[in-house]
């Protein structure tokens, strides 16, 4: 999930002024203050060509927003009429397409590098012996790898197709699932870990608290008494997140923009990537997640209603989070109902 860049990156950047679409021919320059519009991996099929772009973007917006998390659909087919002709407007969704994938492995698993060796060691410190952890959102595998590499039986849990493939390889003797962390079946194990804002995408229609505190439940059931749930979010309290920034390599580019509702309690982030194709041209998809804000408060009384002791900090051991990240240790009660399986 892009939530896993951890840091935020310089601030919007000059190279990238001035311009209002990308020279396919010279690189990805690009700039933000456009409506969004759709690439070449959102084909757009219309008899009135000039009206095609503007209804594609809107369709976009408004279908982008009824997908959930873990079950994106390979495709979404609409008609829209219009006072001039009838467009039909076919639109590829997903989170973590095979380009942010990419780039997502590629430049932004420092969070997960560095907090890899503090998490290991919250696990040996846990008062029962860890043998089975499941990796909840793997991404790219950069934390799944480690605990692979120390002993555990790892377990990896990961919606996107694209970032599974790149975690098999980065780690291939865990073992790996497809699917949201809300649909997964937890085996009895001693710890779970959601690391990167996992448990943060939440489409606008659904009930993000009710399937935040089911999960919580389901991991108490399936941990073991003295096991640990440890995750990441952001809090709903705190100085705006508000911003734009972006990144480049010779290969690509990635530019992007959070908003923040505070009513709402959630961040849109717009999502922009550039890929060189082999001819030199630069692919440009489009990805808008929805991601939804929590109160310590909140969280913390969830987490004490499924059966656990509650532990925040800011950080993970050493390795600071970024503004307002709250870092949740949860560790299950003897009180807590057990898995049957």
């Amino acid at each position: 999930m892009f939530a896993r860049v951890g840091r935020t990156q310089p601030s919007f950047g000059p190279r990238f002024r001035g311009e209002s679409r990308p020279d396919v021919r010279r690189g990805p320059r690009v700039g933000f203050g456009r409506p969004s519009g759709f690439s070449s991996c959102h084909p757009v099929r219309a008899r009135g060509a000039r009206e095609s772009a503007t209804i594609a973007a809107r369709v976009q917006r408004e279908l982008v927003f009824r997908i959930r998390f873990g079950v994106p659909p390979s495709g979404v087919s609409q008609k829209v009429e219009t006072q001039s002709d009838a467009v039909e407007v076919f639109v590829l969704m997903t989170l973590y397409g095979a380009d942010l994938a990419r780039i997502q492995a590629a430049a932004f698993g420092d969070l997960a590098e560095r907090a890899a060796p503090e998490l290991i060691a919250l696990l040996k410190a846990s008062s029962i012996p860890v043998r089975r952890v499941y990796d909840v959102g793997c991404g790219a595998g950069v934390t799944t790898r480690a605990l692979v590499e120390a002993g555990f039986d790892t377990i990896a849990v990961e919606p996107s197709p694209h970032l599974l493939a790149i975690a098999r390889t980065a780690a291939p003797a865990a073992t790996f699932l497809e699917v949201s962390a809300y649909d997964l079946e937890l085996r009895p194990c001693e710890a779970v870990l959601a690391i990167g804002e996992v448990l943060t995408y939440h489409a606008p229609d659904v009930d993000a608290d009710e399937r935040v505190r089911t999960f919580f439940r389901t991991v108490a059931r399936a941990l073991a008494p003295g096991g640990r749930l440890v995750f990441d979010l952001i809090d709903a309290d705190g100085p705006p997140l508000d911003a734009k920034s972006w990144r480049s390599e010779e290969a690509w580019a990635i530019l992007w923009e959070t908003r923040e509702d505070r009513a709402a309690a959630r961040l849109t982030r717009s999502i922009e990537t550039f890929c060189r194709e082999a001819d030199g041209r630069y692919r440009r998809t489009t990805e808008t997640h929805p991601v939804k804000l929590f109160r310590e408060a909140d969280v913390r009384a969830w987490l004490t209603d499924a059966g656990f002791d509650v532990h925040t900090a800011r950080a993970y051991g050493a390795v600071p989070l970024a503004p307002r990240r709250v870092a949740y240790v949860a560790t299950r009660t003897a009180s807590a109902p057990s898995s049957t399986s």
